[in-house]
């Protein structure tokens, strides 16, 4: 203990003799320090560790911090705070608590059976505990209850009403001072007299404050459940109302002008607002020194000429042809017109727009209003009159080739063997049928179609008949001839010849037709 005391005395001197040393940096100082540091830290745990007060107060510190010395051998200033702290964070927590307590008892009716914070929590507890409906058992024997609730007189003990007494040791009044003395040190006596001032006045305020809230409590009682709540709404709608009614801050007015709002109060708002002009930069040192680098270096590079002006990159001239003319007439044109349109000009990459072909016709009138001055211009300038030119015309030529080209087939075949069934024949309507898939009703069609068709040949081959008899009339035509060997066949004595030279009887044979070789 020798040691390290004329240790400290000797660091102390040093520091109050010579101040002016912190304001340079001096290694052996600092070393200094630090062993000073690491001697009041290694004592204070060693207190700590054989002193069996603090050692059972302080176990939680103890706990928290797992060293017993500092170490200093290879750390920076950051990591010996860092150890400092472990010590020193659990241990004023430790004592305000201690502080709080003591702060908190009545110097005169607290003592070590009695509370008066106690004794007012619990007296509350009581006033607010209200027995609720489900914990009364109706149906239970009265007797039953009124003989349990009886207690014994000589089972009643003290800690039935009381809290065990605390104890207090020896290291509390110790740590108590020791505080108070580190308080002094930083805050000094002034604090310490307010904070006695305001203890006092807090424990004048908690007694007043017992003898009144009994005064409370008896117009309380008196109020049920739903009058409070009714009273609290009714203060909370009083508040709003008052807020509402109350004149309103110049933020929430609207547009404040200087004379509606108080001076300077535009400076604690945050506003946002845009500038209309560029701003102007400041002149400043550096701005000033920028200017005369850019004078020096044009005149090392003998730069003189003015500055070149710019075009605008953006800026476009106003042309009038550019300008979208909106028609107020119903477009004449479908909807699928107009998509049919957009679409083929998409597909063939024909992007005509209107503008462009209106602008391409205007510009064509142009022209040629601008050639028939020039031709009435050439006519007045010369003695006689100039002609037109002449119009060229429109020819439609056809692309053929001049050599054709002959075909295999002969000439003397015909073209209708070349010719498709579908092309000689024309093609029958409806639906091609077999015998056996044909109904009654479209047999009968076909029937009668085929004795139309009969009925047809056979009107014709009478015309061919009349016609020929007209033109060659006798046995000069074959009609004839059949007509008399028909009226000769079924007479008697009468031989027909071939031209092999057989005979055949002319008597026509009857033969019996059954009706079983007939078909419908």
């Amino acid at each position: 203990m020798s040691i390290t005391n004329r240790f400290l005395n000797s660091f102390v001197k040093n520091v109050i003799d010579k101040p002016e040393g912190f304001i340079t940096s001096d290694e052996t100082r600092s070393t200094q320090a630090l062993n000073a540091t690491k001697e009041l830290y290694d004592l204070g745990k060693k207190e700590e560790r054989n002193n069996p007060i603090l050692k059972q107060d302080n176990e939680s510190i103890i706990k928290n911090n797992p060293f017993f010395k500092l170490i200093i051998d290879n750390c920076d200033n950051e990591q010996i705070w860092a150890e400092i702290n472990l010590q020193n964070k659990p241990f004023l927590n430790y004592v305000t608590s201690q502080l709080n307590e003591e702060k908190d008892r009545h110097p005169e009716l607290d003592d070590k059976f009695f509370e008066l914070s106690e004794f007012n929590k619990t007296t509350e507890e009581n006033e607010n505990f209200e027995d609720s409906d489900d914990e009364i058992d109706y149906f239970a024997d009265p007797d039953d209850l009124s003989d349990s609730d009886e207690m014994n007189a000589n089972d009643i003990k003290y800690s039935d009403f009381f809290d065990p007494p605390k104890k207090k040791e020896k290291f509390r009044r110790k740590s108590s001072k020791l505080y108070e003395r580190s308080m002094n040190k930083e805050k000094g006596v002034v604090d310490l007299l307010e904070e006695s001032e305001d203890d006092d006045d807090f424990l004048n305020n908690k007694v007043r404050d017992l003898f009144a809230r009994d005064e409370k409590d008896d117009d309380d009682e008196q109020k049920s459940s739903f009058q409070k709540r009714q009273e609290r709404i009714k203060n909370q709608i009083e508040q709003f109302e008052t807020e509402n009614v109350a004149e309103k801050d110049w933020t929430l007015v609207g547009e404040a002008s200087s004379k509606d709002r108080p001076i300077n109060s535009l400076l604690e708002e945050n506003l946002e607002f845009d500038h209309i002009v560029k701003p102007v930069p400041e002149i400043t040192e550096q701005f000033t020194e920028k200017l005369e680098d850019i004078i020096k270096r044009r005149i090392l590079d003998e730069t003189f000429d003015d500055v070149e002006r710019k075009r605008d990159p953006n800026f476009r001239p106003f042309l009038p042809s550019k300008l979208v003319e909106i028609s107020d007439e119903k477009s004449k044109k479908s909807l699928a017109e107009i998509y049919e349109e957009d679409y083929v000009k998409q597909t063939t990459k024909d992007m005509k727009n209107e503008k462009d072909e209106a602008l391409k016709k205007e510009h064509k009138e142009i022209e040629n209003m601008f050639k028939d001055l020039c031709h009435k211009l050439d006519a007045l300038s010369n003695f006689h009159y100039t002609p037109k030119p002449p119009k060229p015309e429109i020819t439609v030529i056809s692309d053929l080739p001049a050599i054709s080209m002959e075909e295999v087939i002969p000439v003397n075949v015909s073209d209708a063997k070349l010719l498709a069934p579908e092309e000689v024949y024309d093609k029958k309507k409806g639906e091609i049928k077999g015998e056996t898939e044909k109904d009654s009703t479209e047999k009968k069609r076909a029937r009668v179609a085929k004795k139309r068709a009969k009925k047809r040949e056979k009107l014709l081959k009478e015309r061919e008949k009349k016609v020929i008899e007209k033109i060659n009339p006798g046995l000069g035509n074959k009609h004839s001839k059949q007509k008399i060997l028909d009226s000769l066949i079924g007479q008697k004595n009468v031989t027909i010849i071939d031209k092999d030279g057989t005979q055949k009887s002319a008597i026509r044979h009857v033969v019996d037709v059954k009706s079983t070789s007939l078909k419908l």
